[in-house]
């Protein structure tokens, strides 16, 4: 069943109204945030009415580094400070960085987002993943709730290429959020993934993502 953005963001807010009310304080209180990742490829699933797709666990923010602090203040998240991750990809490589790692628990959900202490490294290839001015402006608001642009989630997950081995979805969240993107933003997704450093890698994802994404809409229409 296809629905627009505003009425599957109707549906996604009636689930998390705790999680929805913090995130639109925040909004009030002039923090520059949008949701990123499993969350924008559930909107997207609620558009599409694709059931392949697993509940999410948590919520992922960016955030921009300026706004950290009072995100942090409002949220009264715990934050460790210069934490230092090392990830290992779905194809058998390493994804490492730093960053501020913080998370708020909102009734029976967990908020996380970061403010990133330089670039995100997999196997000594750099990439540009901090949420800047312009990411924000490129976010989309389906009503009170801000949704980040699908090239951030396809960044983020294609990255990481979490398969069910490692109890993910990140190709098929990937295509969800890609399914949805409007083609007035194609020239924005080129400017910000060259902005970010995609490399041959993350290209054959994106190109993954967006014949899987065919294949939802697809079924949308078929259903």
């Amino acid at each position: 069943m296809l629905r627009t953005a505003e009425q599957a963001a109707q549906i996604f807010e009636a689930e998390h109204p705790q999680v929805t009310d913090c995130l639109g304080a925040l909004g009030l209180a002039g923090v520059r945030y949008a949701i990123v990742g499993s969350r924008t490829a559930r909107l997207a699933s609620l558009m599409l009415g694709t059931p392949d797709l697993a509940e999410p666990d948590d919520w992922d923010l960016q955030i921009l580094p300026e706004d950290f602090e009072l995100a942090v203040d409002r949220t009264r998240a715990e934050v460790r400070r210069d934490a230092r991750f090392e990830i290992p990809t779905g194809d058998g490589q390493l994804m490492c960085f730093a960053a501020d790692d913080a998370r708020a628990h909102i009734g029976s959900d967990t908020i996380q987002f970061m403010r990133l202490h330089g670039l995100v490294s997999v196997n000594g290839r750099t990439f540009n993943t901090s949420f800047s001015s312009e990411a924000f402006a490129a976010s989309q608001q389906h009503r009170t709730l801000h949704f980040a642009h699908d090239t951030e989630t396809i960044t983020l997950y294609g990255l990481r290429q979490g398969d069910h081995r490692m109890g993910k979805q990140d190709l098929l969240r990937a295509a969800a959020t890609r399914a949805v993107r409007h083609p007035s933003t194609e020239s924005y997704a080129r400017r910000r993934a060259l902005q970010a450093g995609w490399d041959d890698r993350l290209r054959e994802f994106d190109a993954a993502a967006a014949c899987k994404a065919t294949e939802f809409w697809a079924n949308a229409i078929a259903a």
